[in-house]
């Protein structure tokens, strides 16, 4: 048996990073075009977005599985802060209305463990990727797109929220230094 070298393992994480990127960012573009005054994509819209959902939950779970088998086996970090900035993934509500901070090793479990998606297209004025050293704020852009992946699901009979901020996940994702 052979075993995948890690440029294999690297292309198929980069190949399901860019189709998730793709379908989401293209979903904002046509959810404009489903307006109701255009009645051929409104009627299409509903079609369309069952297999969208489908599709892009089917992706993000498969990529979140191979990326749980490499943290499991592999020696890899992901700082929870870089240059003195904040690095968190997204945000965990517990029924008890505690919020706390997810990691990158969190979300992934959050999205493997979850009972129901939904996915919110936000706008933000900031660059999601934006920490005041990157560059990523030096814009005249005013607003970008900035989608969130919402999960639910209970643990040990307790429920919680999640919300996964999508971008910041992908851009790590596509970074991670797979040997």
């Amino acid at each position: 048996m052979r075993k995948l070298k890690g440029y294999e393992i690297q292309n198929s994480i980069e190949e399901k990073c860019w189709k998730l990127s793709s379908y989401i960012l293209s979903e904002y573009d046509f959810r404009g075009l489903a307006h109701p005054a255009n009645e051929y994509w409104c009627i299409f819209e509903n079609k369309f977005k069952e297999s969208f959902e489908t599709i892009f939950f089917k992706e993000l779970i498969e990529l979140v599985g191979l990326l749980r088998a490499i943290l499991d086996s592999e020696p890899l970090t992901v700082e929870n802060e870089v240059y003195g900035v904040d690095n968190s993934f997204g945000i965990l509500k517990k029924e008890t209305g505690e919020t706390l901070k997810l990691t990158y090793r969190e979300v992934c479990n959050k999205i493997i463990h979850a009972i129901s998606y939904e996915i919110k297209f936000n706008y933000s004025e900031y660059h999601p990727l934006d920490n005041n050293k990157n560059g990523y704020g030096e814009t005249e852009i005013i607003e970008f797109k900035n989608p969130k992946i919402i999960t639910q699901g209970s643990f040990n009979g307790k429920q919680w929220n999640a919300e996964i901020d999508f971008l910041k996940f992908i851009d790590q994702t596509m970074n991670l230094p797979i040997q």
